[in-house]
């Protein structure tokens, strides 16, 4: 006879209010609360973007998130939008295609650039979540 085990699925709304509820979750959210910058490292996987989350809905303001480049940024937009797929998340690139060329411009980008600026006005202070990397930050903008 075989035995079988029942296995539990974990929703990632569940997973996210766990998180949350971990003392170390709190520490930050206290910080947060008391108007302090907070810079988080020591992070394996997507427990950074779980962090973010449990944040994020405990302390509901504007947050700019700065990893080290495009495609750390990506996939950190990308478990984000599966934690919290009803929030505000958003990316801001470099308008190049690599960091180095400042010659070839990537017109997605640009576009994505744009989308973020105007969305960001168009919030009004409502409070979303601002996904980029140094490159991007670097590039000026026109007012």
């Amino acid at each position: 006879m075989v035995e079988t085990q029942e296995i539990q699925v974990v929703k990632p709304e569940d997973l996210v209010r766990q998180y949350g509820e971990d003392s170390l979750t709190q520490i930050a959210v206290r910080a947060l609360q008391a108007g302090r910058d907070l810079r988080m490292k020591g992070f394996s996987g997507s427990q950074d973007a779980l962090a973010m989350s449990a944040i994020y809905g405990q302390v509901k303001q504007t947050y700019v998130v700065v990893l080290s480049n495009n495609e750390e940024a990506a996939y950190y937009r990308n478990d984000l939008e599966q934690l919290m797929p009803n929030e505000e998340i958003m990316f801001f690139p470099t308008s190049y295609k690599k960091a180095y060329e400042y010659t070839k411009i990537e017109n997605a980008n640009v576009l994505q650039r744009s989308e973020t600026l105007n969305a960001i006005n168009e919030l009004g202070g409502e409070p979303c979540i601002i996904i980029t990397y140094p490159d991007a930050l670097n590039e000026k903008v026109i007012n």
